[in-house]
């Protein structure tokens, strides 16, 4: 930069006595940064009642913003009505610090003033929102009530708004209250955020003197204890406080219903079975599956046909709230089914039972025990014992095979037989099954 300054006599009383710098209409005490934004006209005054002096602004452009001024650069200019006047403007998306040279001319004393050039959007100017040091969630911040959070703004390294004054305020949502939200610290560029008494949606605020606000949606404050959000339900109803039965075979529709409205809406929860006897987890089947999170929060749950015991179920989460864990539930064995099959036609068909009369002739048979669950799934190792019906003193016995079935050669003589075959569960209780059968052997032999 060249300064061309007529040396002539200094005005013989200071000139910038008295005199007033106002940027975009706001008086800016000398000494203090004025700040002028891009893509926009920035008008630039100077007041001094009775001045009749020429003055001229040069631009330091240490930083290369291209600031193009109106008046041009070093012209002189004359007061009217003892104000001076320029338009300031910023000829390319660059933020950064310059410096504006007031020059008397009949004075070779000039006057600096630094200018920070910036954004009219708050948003152009920051590279990052940290909280407590970590990147902003994409989805939000929870606050869990009364824990602090630390927010801070982390601007673009040529930004020059460190130290340029900010708020941050919040926008509640129902059930949140005004004043359910508390905020304090530095005020420039880090703040203390703290939720209390009530949970939901929050949106953060950060805004700037003349700049547009940028706003961080999408926030939540919630119970630091999960049961404090929602209720835990198997099949719509609550789990009683003392604890509750379920049957093993069948499935069960577990659900996480929310408390505070939609406060929980979107949170990752995972369903995960904490054992206590008689089972293991690899007995309990479930969509989605066990462990792994999902906002829809709503489970399909099943428990293997063969378990009885006693667990409980958790609901896990990863925003830091405390877990929660059911009552316990007594997980009863699932009822086994056990029948007398006939094989008809190339495929087993069930025999009618007790009090029903079965009629065949007399013959040598396969007597077939076949046992399945309420889901019609083979019981897979039941222990077998059948009436023998060629000699009542020597029951016949077995398990059933991967297909749930057992079967017993038996050779029948004419007659009237009274048959029954007991199924026992292979669970802590052993609980038995039985099953009769009414046969009437006629004279004719038969095989089958």
């Amino acid at each position: 930069m060249n300064l061309k300054l007529q040396k002539k006599r200094s005005v013989k009383n200071d000139f910038w006595k008295d005199t007033k710098l106002f940027v975009n209409g706001k008086e800016v005490p000398w000494g203090e940064q004025a700040t002028v934004f891009r893509e926009q006209s920035n008008t630039v005054s100077i007041k001094k009642t009775g001045a009749k002096e020429l003055m001229a602004i040069h631009l330091s452009n240490e930083n290369d913003l291209d600031l193009v001024l109106n008046p041009l650069s070093g012209d002189w200019v004359s007061p009217v009505e003892g104000v001076y006047n320029w338009e300031v403007n910023a000829s390319r998306a660059k933020s950064g610090w310059d410096s504006l040279i007031f020059v008397i001319r009949e004075d070779a004393k000039p006057r600096v003033h630094d200018i920070r050039v910036i954004s009219p959007r708050f948003v152009d100017e920051v590279k990052e929102i940290q909280v407590d040091g970590k990147p902003y969630p994409a989805k939000g911040i929870v606050f869990l009530r009364g824990v602090q959070r630390t927010l801070s703004v982390i601007y673009n390294e040529d930004s020059p708004m460190r130290g340029y004054p900010t708020t941050l305020t919040t926008t509640v949502f129902p059930p949140l209250k005004p004043g359910d939200m508390q905020v304090s610290g530095w005020g420039l560029d880090r703040w203390n955020v703290t939720g209390k008494n009530n949970s939901g949606p929050v949106n953060l605020d950060l805004a700037a003197e003349q700049m547009v606000g940028m706003t961080l949606e999408g926030s939540r404050v919630l119970s630091p204890n999960m049961n404090g959000e929602v209720d835990l339900l198997v099949n719509g109803t609550p789990i009683p406080p003392d604890g509750a039965t379920m049957n093993a075979g069948q499935f069960y529709e577990v659900s996480a219903v929310h408390k505070n409205g939609n406060a929980m809406e979107g949170i990752p929860l995972s369903l995960e079975v904490v054992t206590d006897t008689g089972n293991k987890p690899e007995d309990f089947r479930s969509e989605p599956t066990l462990g792994a999170p999902t906002v829809d929060h709503l489970w399909n749950l099943k428990v293997a046909n063969s378990t009885a015991g006693i667990y409980k179920l958790k609901l896990a989460n990863d925003v830091g709230m405390t877990d929660l864990v059911s009552p316990s539930i007594i997980l009863l064995p699932a009822p086994l089914k056990p029948m007398f099959m006939a094989l008809i036609g190339g495929q087993y068909q069930e025999l009618p039972q007790w009090p029903i009369w079965v009629k065949v002739p007399a013959g040598f048979y396969l007597f077939t025990i076949e046992a399945r669950y309420p889901d019609r799934s083979p019981v897979v190792g039941a222990f077998v014992k059948m009436d023998n019906p060629a000699d009542p003193e020597k029951p016949l016995t077995g398990t059933t095979g991967t297909n749930g079935r057992k079967i017993f050669p038996v050779s029948l003589l004419p007659g009237v037989y009274d048959i029954t075959a007991v199924a026992t569960a292979q669970t802590p209780g052993r609980e038995e099954y039985p099953v009769r059968l009414r046969l009437e052997a006629g004279g004719a032999e038969s095989e089958g």
